[in-house]
């Protein structure tokens, strides 16, 4: 049965996509969100922190539904995935912005939102480079 599995995510990217695409809209949902309805353990923590987890852990899924989708890592994957987390984070701030008058544009938010992607990558070409 593992086999049939992984094999029909190889065959179909949207099972290899979904966790990081569900990770993706959970935080642009979660970065539009007035404050207030925020979690207190999250205002609790630091803000730069937050950031850097949330995209830890996007470009840890997206490099393993790549490995899925692809069978192994390239190390031009672990360039381009960064990339597009960072470019991912630049559009939640834009969209704070921009459909939000609670929100705003943070120049720090994005830092960290490129250091946590790039932080991913080097997590996951450990946890994934032995088994490329």
């Amino acid at each position: 049965m593992t086999t049939r599995i992984t094999l029909e995510a190889k065959k179909n990217p949207i099972l290899s996509y979904t966790p990081v695409s569900s990770w993706g809209v959970f935080i642009f949902v979660m970065s539009l969100l007035p404050s207030s309805n925020l979690p207190d353990q999250l205002i609790a923590m630091e803000d730069f922190l937050i950031h850097g987890t949330i995209y830890v852990v996007l470009s840890i899924l997206f490099l393993w539904g790549r490995r899925r989708h692809a069978g192994r890592l390239h190390l031009i994957d672990y360039v381009v995935i960064p990339t597009i987390g960072f470019a991912f984070g630049l559009l939640v701030e834009l969209a704070q912005t921009t459909l939000t008058d609670y929100r705003h544009f943070e120049l720090s938010d994005i830092l960290a939102n490129g250091i946590g992607a790039v932080v991913g990558s080097f997590v996951s070409r450990l946890l994934f480079h032995s088994k490329s």
